[in-house]
C-alpha cells in the first residue's frame, strides 16, 4: 500500500528533475494559449471533484457497503481508489506545468501533493479502517 502513495510522489519528482535539468524540454504548447485554457479548465475541475471525493469516499454508503460485504478483499482495493484519485490529477498537473510553463497547473500539483497526507497509509490509519464499524 505505501507503494501505491509514494511511486506518484517518486515519479513526480523525476518529472520535475527531468525537466529542470534539460533531459526532457518544457515549454512544448507554450504558445497554444486555447488548449492551455481548455487544459486548465479541466484540470481545475478534476482537481476539485477528486480531492473531497477521496477525502470522504469510505463514507459513501456504496463504498462502505461494499467494504462491510467482503473487508479483506475490497479494503485494500478502495484504498488504492483513494491513493489514485488524488494521485493521477497530481502527476497530470506536474506534466502540465511543464508543458504550458502556467504557474495554476502547479498550485493544483502542490494541492494534490498536500491531500495525500491525509490519506497516508500508517498502521495506525489501517488498523482504524479494518475496524470501521
Amino acid at each position: 500500500m505505501k507503494l501505491t502513495f509514494w511511486a506518484p510522489i517518486a515519479i513526480c519528482g523525476a518529472m520535475v528533475a527531468c525537466f529542470e535539468s534539460g533531459a526532457l524540454i518544457e515549454g512544448g504548447y507554450i504558445g497554444d494559449k486555447q488548449l492551455e485554457y481548455y487544459c486548465a479548465l479541466v484540470m481545475e475541475l478534476v482537481t476539485i471533484v477528486l480531492i473531497p471525493l477521496a477525502l470522504r469516499l469510505f463514507r459513501l454508503k456504496w463504498v462502505d457497503k461494499a467494504i462491510r460485504k467482503n473487508p479483506s478483499k475490497q479494503l485494500p482495493v478502495w484504498r488504492s481508489i483513494r491513493l489514485c484519485l488524488l494521485a493521477v490529477p497530481m502527476m497530470v498537473n506536474v506534466f502540465m506545468y511543464y508543458q504550458f510553463v502556467h504557474p495554476s497547473f502547479g498550485y493544483m500539483a502542490i494541492i494534490g501533493l498536500l491531500t495525500m497526507a491525509f490519506v497516508y497509509p500508517s498502521a495506525a490509519r489501517c488498523q482504524a479502517e479494518e475496524n470501521m464499524e
